[in-house]
């Protein structure tokens, strides 16, 4: 009886049916790649084009001596919030055909380009007072407060101010100053305001005193320096009375 032959059983090595797909990939992520380079360079001559179609293009003329020209530009004020913004004039020799009939050949010197700088004027603004102390003597019987707007005073604007005693209570009010209390209003495009606190002559010989004035609920999207005393939501100085420096003499004298 013929024995059957033992059958075989064997691997067939599949590395060029993997190189032909490896090969495949290859060749469609390269396609893609040169898809994308013709797309983006397409698109970036279609920007530059807009660039040269819509940007603002004149010539400026000087005539024989003339050595300075102006460029009047003419911005949009569009009332809205927004950073500040930045634009070039680029300076560049004429073509041939733009050339007058006696163009002598001028080249450009350095810089040719400007860069200008559009500062927002559209934020409500930033009150602070211009002074972290004001001093007063005693018997000029006042101290005229400032507080000022900055950056930016676009619409109108209010804040409160008050005095209140200092923490060492060296002036109490009622004794040495007049408490006030009361609301400042800062109209479009103002930057300036005072008010008044009257300071009590007691004609007594004692120390210098001090309180304070305060700044609060700014509206109108005003805010507090956060960098001053106080922080975006108080403002904070401090009121110093000078007693009368020829009382202090008088009295030194009789000593």
């Amino acid at each position: 009886m013929v024995q059957p032959a033992p059958a075989k059983i064997t691997l067939q090595s599949k590395v060029s049916g993997t190189h032909c797909c490896c090969g495949t990939l290859l060749g469609q992520l390269l396609a893609c790649i040169d898809r994308l380079l013709i797309f983006f360079f397409f698109f970036f001559l279609f920007f530059f084009f807009l660039l040269l179609l819509f940007q603002n293009k004149d010539i400026l003329t000087f005539a024989p001596g003339e050595l300075v020209k102006d460029i009047p530009v003419t911005l949009v004020d569009d009332n809205q919030w927004e950073p500040d913004e930045t634009f070039d004039i680029l300076l560049s020799i004429p073509g041939p055909s733009e050339q007058a009939s006696d163009f002598k050949g001028a080249k450009l010197g350095d810089p040719s380009i400007s860069t200008i700088t559009i500062i927002n004027d559209d934020d409500p603004g930033i009150l602070f007072f211009p002074n972290h102390e004001f001093e007063v003597n005693e018997k000029e019987g006042k101290v005229v407060v400032t507080v000022k707007r900055k950056n930016g005073s676009d619409g109108t604007i209010t804040c409160k101010y008050a005095t209140q005693d200092h923490a060492d209570k060296s002036a109490v009010a009622g004794a040495d100053y007049e408490a006030v209390e009361g609301t400042l209003v800062f109209d479009h495009a103002e930057i300036e305001k005072t008010f008044t606190v009257p300071i009590v002559n007691d004609e007594s010989y004692e120390k210098d005193e001090r309180f304070q004035v305060i700044l609060t609920e700014a509206t109108g999207g005003a805010r507090f320096d956060d960098e001053t005393d106080g922080s975006s939501e108080h403002e904070i100085a401090v009121i110093k009375i000078v007693n009368d420096r020829e009382l202090r003499g008088v009295i030194d004298k009789l000593r």
